[in-house]
């Protein structure tokens, strides 16, 4: 990056996790809890503020394998508001991975 897109010239890594590619992580309880059931379903909410068509992966922690569940074809869901607004926490909303969700 510092040698060909301007801007980055003093751009540098600052940090990592610990290990590279974990991909499950903390996440809050929200006002909906987004399902696997939503997902594979197409659901489209009523306060949908995103949409996707990703299917839902589970890879295996022992490297064994991926699991991989894919929508209807030309199908696509929602994400509802509910799901970044955490519970009994007034003023904070939250975004990315750690939405309130089951995958």
């Amino acid at each position: 990056l510092q040698k060909r897109i301007p801007g980055f010239e003093e751009a540098y890594l600052l940090q990592t996790a610990p290990q590279i590619g974990v991909r499950e992580t903390r996440r809050i309880l929200g006002e909906y809890l987004l399902t696997a059931e939503d997902v594979l379903g197409a659901r489209k909410f009523q306060d949908g503020i995103a949409l996707g068509s990703y299917p839902i992966d589970v890879h295996s922690p022992t490297g064994e394998g991926t699991l991989i569940k894919h929508l209807p074809p030309g199908e696509f869901y929602s994400i509802p508001y509910r799901c970044l607004v955490p519970q009994e926490i007034e003023g904070l909303l939250v975004a990315g991975r750690p939405i309130s969700a089951t995958h």
